[in-house]
């Protein structure tokens, strides 16, 4: 009798009932590492569009404007004009692309001043701000501008 390469239905049922269990298993630490990467690159976002919009204000020596739409469909937009839109502005950091990522501000808008890049509050006063970003189940990311325009960041941490 010939034997035949392959494997048989007993063994391909097997492996996958091990692959199915494998697979339950390790299911909810893949939740908690894409709601970490999400948390993380959401708030690395916020931090590089301070950053940005301070050196924007440098460069062409025009004031720049950092505006947020907080909660949980953000949105962070820096332009020449106190209150664009996202659509208008030439930054735009979007909450959609960090599902599940909330922002929470009280200091906003904030304006770079072509001088030495220093942040003022609406009203002109210097000033600084939090931006905190949390997502359930983790710990909230926090990035802060300081009076000086350094951005600092924390990122939060997941399960």
């Amino acid at each position: 009798m010939k034997r035949r390469a392959g494997f048989t239905l007993i063994e391909l049922a097997v492996t996958l009932a091990v692959l199915a269990v494998v697979l339950a298993v390790a299911a909810p630490s893949f939740s908690r590492w894409f709601a970490a990467q999400h948390l993380a690159g959401a708030t690395d976002a916020v931090a590089e569009a301070l950053r940005h919009a301070r050196k924007q204000a440098l460069t062409t020596q025009q004031a720049v404007w950092l505006g947020a739409t907080p909660g949980g469909q953000w949105t962070l937009r820096a332009d020449a004009r106190a209150n664009a839109a996202c659509d208008a502005a030439w930054l735009c950091v979007d909450g959609a692309d960090y599902r599940g990522v909330q922002l929470e501000t009280g200091s906003t808008p904030i304006r770079f001043s072509p001088l030495k890049g220093l942040p003022y509050q609406a009203g002109g006063a210097p000033g600084s701000a939090v931006f905190t970003l949390s997502q359930s189940g983790c710990t909230p990311g926090r990035v802060t501008l300081l009076a000086t325009g350094f951005v600092t960041a924390e990122h939060g941490r997941c399960g």
